[in-house]
């Protein structure tokens, strides 16, 4: 609870001034972010309005309309938003999932490098590796094998 705490401040320090304007502006250079907040009312209208595929639209390219297979659709992102969007609006909804994603992904990687970095002896003890000690309590430590990626790269036949 307190590493996300931690990574939800460092999410809004990292977005400032997002956090002060919530609901009335999106980040970013106006590139691909108003596509983004497009994306969650899109996906919210086709589903719960209009009743259709939210890969075809006629709302782009009128009236002939458009399939957004091709489409940088984030449907994923829309169905996850959802009930942000639906209580809070597009905005606010496109700027909670940004931030939610930055926390989300900051935990998931301190997750990943504490598993990794840690090892569970057959007595249960948790230990912390850091630097190679030849003096290690841990006998018989496995070295890293990168040669198992030279392998998975290599052009001989």
């Amino acid at each position: 609870m307190v590493i996300g705490f931690i990574y939800l401040i460092l999410a809004i320090l990292l977005t400032w001034p997002t956090i002060t304007h919530l609901t009335s502006h999106l980040p970013g250079d106006g590139g691909d972010d108003p596509a983004i907040a497009w994306n969650l009312w899109w996906v919210k209208q086709a589903l719960l309005v209009e009743g259709q595929n939210p890969f075809t639209t006629d709302f782009m390219f009128y009236p002939i309309g458009l399939n957004l297979a091709f489409y940088t659709l984030t449907v994923l992102n829309a169905v996850t938003a959802l009930p942000l969007t639906l209580n809070f609006g597009v905005v606010s909804a496109s700027n909670l999932h940004m931030l939610f994603t930055f926390v989300a992904g900051g935990y998931g990687a301190f997750l990943l490098v504490n598993y990794q970095l840690s090892i569970i002896n057959p007595q249960g003890k948790r230990y912390q590796l850091s630097i190679p000690n030849p003096q290690s309590p841990i006998p018989n430590l496995p070295a890293p094998r990168p040669a198992r990626f030279k392998r998975l790269f290599s052009t001989a036949a």
